[in-house]
C-alpha cells in the first residue's frame, strides 16, 4: 500500500471479492455492472483463482 493514495484500504476494508452482480446479465439489466462501494468485484466463477492467484503478491492500482 502506497501511504496517502491507499494506505487506509484496510481501514476501509477494501478487499477484492466475488459478487453476483459482475455479470453480462446485470449489464443488460441495470445498464450498468452494479455497485460495489469500492472494492475490486470480480465474476464467482473466476473470484477464488483471482484471489489465490494475487494474495499477498499482488497490488491493484
Amino acid at each position: 500500500m502506497d501511504e496517502g493514495y491507499n494506505s487506509i484500504a484496510r481501514k476501509r476494508s477494501i478487499v477484492v471479492h466475488g459478487a453476483d452482480y459482475v455479470s453480462q446479465e446485470t449489464i443488460n439489466a441495470l445498464g450498468w455492472l452494479g455497485r460495489s462501494q469500492g472494492c475490486p468485484a470480480l465474476a464467482p466463477e473466476v473470484a477464488n483463482t483471482v484471489i489465490n492467484t494475487i494474495e499477498g503478491e499482488t497490488v491493484l492500482l
